[in-house]
């Protein structure tokens, strides 16, 4: 609006500031006080399904959870080791873990691989050797021939051409300290287990080398890791054991175990959290639901939301999602999530979970309470359900509230251009009015002045008249 210039009814005798701003009032009342409150109204109605949509995203979120069991397993399974010098969990395959005490009595032997052990060498890349073709196999496995000649019959030229052939065994130049003849040839089996055992004909191909006698002692010989687990004795070509103990790999250290014990543990914390989650997000979207759509006494009306058609078709479709039997889960255990001790309140409509129910089902039936979250193959469970119903509530640019709030901000960006507009025009009518009563202000002291004129020459005729009728 103008600057207010500040004038009163000088000739007139009007209070024309007061009438001036009574006017202006009643046409901005007319005029720009609805637009005001229509975009409000609209601005309050986008807020509030903004917080509509968060709380839908929270449950779609949780619900996704649930859903996604790759990369948020709806289980934990775990495995301890009671001493983990003696033996160590490697890894738990969360599938396939059965919850239990593993006792190991007594490990009598662990995996070790073969080697071979060659007579000691002044040298390691001097001293000449027979030429020749050996051959070097292991377990078995057809041996692998390997030519030496004069460009690589020392030790580290032995070595090499071992290495660089796949035979399965890996070939080491060790200095054992010998004042006089520290290098040694060795040959280790590069798998463990009785099985691995080298063959080759490296003493008797080549003049000049010798295999040690050592070679044949308990630490250089090829053996199964040999253990006794829940009275079972078990043979392991490697001190990995991964097919003892359902779902839990772990590896021997020593052979000195007694009463070592491996335990596997199944973990519901994690599903119980999860639909916990998913509970609290529904309760959430519940009681703003109930908000929305409760008549208040106070104010006698419904929330600014309470008229919306979609809200309305949304509550009353999660709730249905929530207590309806899922018949086409015929065959198992759960068909509904009261089966598995969550129900709904009638007077509040939340969702309320009696927890020892839920540990029960869940240690009762893990695999049919997932498949009432997440479905099977060919049904849809709760979660899934829920999920991809939201995503078609919240989705941006395609979900139904992300229209709304979208066709209220280009209503909002409409009607505040219409606003501008009213609000330029009631400047210009106060302008005019305050310019109308000015005009008239002057025009009335311009007739004032004109009156005191003619009152002054009637005067003044009165006075002269008066002199002559004197005289005569």
């Amino acid at each position: 609006m103008s600057a207010t210039i500040s004038f009163g009814g000088l000739m007139s005798g009007l209070d024309t500031q007061n009438i001036v701003d009574q006017m202006v009032s009643l046409r901005r009342m007319r005029n720009v006080t609805p637009i005001q409150q229509r975009i409000k109204s609209i601005n309050d109605k986008s807020i509030a399904l903004k917080g509509f949509r968060s709380l839908m995203n929270s449950m779609k979120s949780a619900s996704e959870s649930i859903n996604d069991i790759v990369n948020n397993p709806f289980q934990t399974k775990d495995a301890t080791s009671s001493d983990t010098s003696l033996a160590v969990v490697d890894s738990v395959t969360s599938l396939n873990v059965i919850a239990g005490t593993y006792k190991i009595s007594s490990v009598t032997s662990l995996a070790q691989p073969d080697r071979v052990i060659f007579d000691g060498e002044a040298d390691s890349d001097v001293s000449q050797f027979g030429t020749g073709t050996i051959s070097i196999g292991v377990g078995g496995s057809a041996s692998v021939d390997i030519t030496i000649d004069d460009t690589n019959n020392t030790l580290e030229g032995i070595m090499s051409a071992i290495n660089s052939a796949d035979t399965g065994v890996t070939a080491s130049v060790v200095n054992d300290g010998d004042t006089s003849s520290p290098y040694r040839l060795t040959l280790t089996s590069n798998d463990s287990g009785a099985a691995q055992t080298i063959t080759h004909n490296i003493n008797t191909a080549l003049t000049g080398l010798a295999v040690d006698a050592i070679s044949s002692d308990a630490e250089n010989e090829p053996l199964d890791a040999v253990l006794e687990l829940n009275g079972m004795t078990i043979n392991s070509s490697s001190n990995t054991i991964t097919d003892a103990i359902p779902g839990v790999s772990f590896t021997l250290l020593d052979t000195s175990a007694s009463a070592l014990t491996i335990t596997a543990e199944i973990d519901n914390s994690n599903v119980t959290s999860k639909i916990q989650d998913f509970v609290n997000t529904y309760n959430s979207l519940s009681k703003a639901f109930k908000d929305q759509f409760s008549w208040n006494e106070d104010s006698k009306s419904l929330g600014i939301l309470g008229t919306n058609f979609t809200l309305k078709n949304a509550q009353v479709d999660l709730a249905s999602m929530m207590t309806r039997q899922y018949n086409e889960l015929s065959g198992y255990d759960y068909q509904s999530i009261s089966s598995i001790g969550i129900t709904m309140n009638e007077d509040t409509g939340s969702l309320e979970i009696d927890t020892a129910k839920l540990e029960s089902a869940l240690s009762a039936d893990l695999d049919g309470v997932t498949d009432l979250f997440r479905g099977t193959s060919t049904v849809e469970g709760i979660t899934e359900r829920t999920e991809a119903y939201l995503e078609n509530l919240t989705d941006t640019y395609t979900g139904v509230l992300w229209k709304n709030i979208d066709n209220n901000n280009n209503d909002i960006v409409s009607l505040t251009s219409t606003l501008l507009e009213r609000q330029g025009r009631l400047v210009k009518y106060e302008d005019q009015l305050r310019e109308k009563f000015i005009s008239m202000e002057m025009r009335l002291a311009s007739l004032e002045t004109e009156s005191q004129f003619w009152e002054q020459q009637t005067a003044m005729l009165s006075a002269i008249t008066a002199q002559r009728v004197g005289r005569s």
